[in-house]
């Protein structure tokens, strides 16, 4: 292409009125997306690299309204703003936070924000905060939860302790990752305070060892779990937290599982008003530790309990443990039950008849035959009803028991 012509194909560019419009960098980003001319495109394309990216700053606003015209347009923008320095943007802020609330420039502007680091963002968390609040978009607000997630999660614990408050209200909100990271920086401040002070916190540690997420409940477990054992705690608030305690029977977590658990036995066992058989399903599941001498206060707490208060249905599902002494353990406290209760249980024990499993058919067996053959035999309506039943073993236990007579 000769000069002249080079120069004739940009003519249209005159009928931009500003003065000095060349020494702006959306003047030649101009030319490289609309020129019909390759050269003119490739000649624009290097002069824009040629400016500072100050100068590019500088004139963002109008790079930015640019990308959405068109696909090339798209791409030529944001291939020039992802070559400048993050620190670049500061200058800028402001108008880039104003330009993603717009439809049109939300896509660019967006892919800004999204990029930069959390030093750069957290100045603004007041304006992201009421971006959040306030903003016409959906998809502005969003971006404003995700940026404030990183601002959270990048602030020191100083900066978390002094806006604590702050913190406490965006737990309240109804997006999740959000809500997530203010219950974090929440748990970091309480755990950098005294044991002591965490008396005033166990609620809200109570609360978030059941929170849908991976991280929160185990930190709020151990915290909670520091407390009861220092020397600040007492059995009065061990047994007003008894349950919570009694909650991490079924955890994965094998030192807070197992923690928890000798808590909870210790509570009950030092406990004057606890009553022993109002825990017997817990007592019963603690059969399976692996301590001895955990074993050994579960036993002696179900040994308190009058035989016939303790349910049935848990000693007979203990046989289906792999360990003999859960099994062995069971056993000899369903045979302390009284025939009085056997016999109000029978239709529990006819039913073991359906279980696969023979340690737990085998024990319903030996309680029913515990029951006198009188007594049994008035239960003949049930006796009947279970003669015709379909499981065979159900059916000739039945039938058995009604030839007794």
């Amino acid at each position: 292409m000769k000069k002249e012509d080079f120069y004739d194909s940009l003519d249209w560019l005159n009928k931009y009125p500003e003065e000095n419009y060349s020494e702006n960098p959306s003047f030649w980003l101009r030319i490289s997306i609309f020129s019909r001319h390759y050269e003119a495109r490739e000649y624009a394309w290097r002069r824009l690299k040629e400016f500072s990216p100050q100068e590019i700053i500088n004139d963002v606003e109008t790079i930015i309204r640019l990308a959405p015209i068109c696909r090339v347009a798209e791409q030529k923008v944001n291939e020039l703003l992802k070559a400048l320095p993050e620190s670049a943007f500061e200058a800028k802020m402001k108008s880039i936070f104003s330009l993603v609330n717009e439809k049109d420039t939300f896509e660019t502007a967006a892919i800004i924000l999204r990029d930069l680091p959390a030093p750069l963002l957290s100045p603004y968390f007041l304006l992201i905060r009421n971006l959040l609040k306030e903003g016409c978009l959906l998809v502005t607000r969003k971006l404003m939860e995700d940026l404030l997630v990183k601002i959270l999660n990048s602030w020191s614990l100083d900066e978390k302790r002094k806006n604590l408050q702050v913190v406490l209200e965006i737990e309240e909100c109804g997006n999740r990752s959000l809500a997530a990271a203010a219950h974090l920086a929440h748990l970091e401040v309480i755990a950098a305070a005294p044991v002591a002070n965490l008396q005033k916190d166990l609620d809200y540690l109570v609360r978030m060892t059941s929170y849908p997420s991976q991280r929160i409940p185990y930190l709020a477990a151990e915290l909670a779990f520091s407390f009861f054992t220092s020397d600040d705690s007492f059995q009065g608030i061990k047994e007003v937290y008894l349950e919570y305690c009694k909650s991490f029977i079924g955890w994965g977590e094998k030192n807070l599982r197992q923690g928890f658990r000798y808590l909870a036995l210790e509570t009950i066992a030092k406990s004057e008003w606890i009553k022993p058989v109002n825990h017997a399903d817990f007592l019963i599941a603690c059969l399976d530790s692996h301590s001895r001498h955990e074993r050994s206060i579960a036993l002696t707490l179900l040994r308190r309990i009058n035989p016939d208060d303790l349910p049935l249905s848990l000693l007979l599902q203990a046989q289906h443990s792999a360990l003999a002494r859960v099994r062995k353990h069971t056993r000899l406290l369903a045979n302390k039950i009284s025939s009085d209760r056997l016999l109000e249980n029978l239709e529990l024990l006819l039913q073991a008849q359906d279980v696969s499993d023979f340690n737990y058919r085998d024990l319903a067996i030996r309680l029913i035959w515990k029951i006198p053959k009188g007594k049994i035999l008035e239960k003949s309506e049930l006796l009947n009803q279970y003669s015709k039943s379909t499981n065979l073993r159900s059916n000739s236990f039945a039938r058995m028991i009604m030839g007794l007579s």
